[in-house]
């Protein structure tokens, strides 16, 4: 039978199955046979038993399934966004608030998946505009350090240098 799920609590380890005919059945984490977790609004084939779903697999191509191509996608534009702040000057912040939003958004869509390299992607994103934040902070305060530092004094080096050609003599330099 077919169904969707409504709720899933994952410190409890219980959600509610909503079947074809419109009647709520409840389960738990250990009828989940499907890699990750479940997530609401997902499309299942389940096994009724009494008021309980049973054997619940995840339907693929389903609402709620593929979270895999988002998450990727996702981890690859947090990087993107994350690797072009050192590129674009004062936009920086912008791109780096970007890849922040999207970092996030990242990680929770591939935490629970079977594929994690949108998860890693996204990690990876979210490091990089961590190094540009640091980089910004160090460059900051080394621009302030110089700004409170007082001026040195011109000292200027003067040395005399002959550019003249030698004359040439007889041929017989040496004697």
């Amino acid at each position: 039978m077919q169904g969707t799920i409504l709720t899933f609590d994952p410190a409890k380890g219980e959600g509610i199955v909503l079947d074809a005919a419109g009647k709520r059945l409840g389960f738990q984490t250990a009828d989940w046979q499907s890699p990750g977790t479940p997530r609401i609004g997902a499309t299942v084939d389940f096994t009724p038993a009494g008021d309980r779903a049973a054997e619940i697999l995840l339907l693929p191509g389903a609402a709620g399934a593929g979270g895999e191509s988002g998450a990727l996608l996702l981890g690859i534009f947090c990087l993107i966004c994350a690797a072009a702040s050192f590129f674009v000057g004062q936009l920086g912040l912008v791109t780096l608030l970007a890849a922040a939003i999207l970092g996030i958004l990242g990680l929770r869509a591939g935490r629970d998946l079977p594929d994690r390299r949108g998860y890693q992607l996204s990690r990876a994103g979210l490091g990089v505009a961590a190094a540009y934040l640091v980089f910004i902070a160090v460059a900051t305060t080394i621009g302030l350090r110089m700004l409170r530092s007082p001026p040195e004094k011109n000292r200027s080096i003067s040395v005399d240098v002959d550019v003249r050609q030698p004359e040439l003599t007889d041929g017989n330099s040496g004697q």
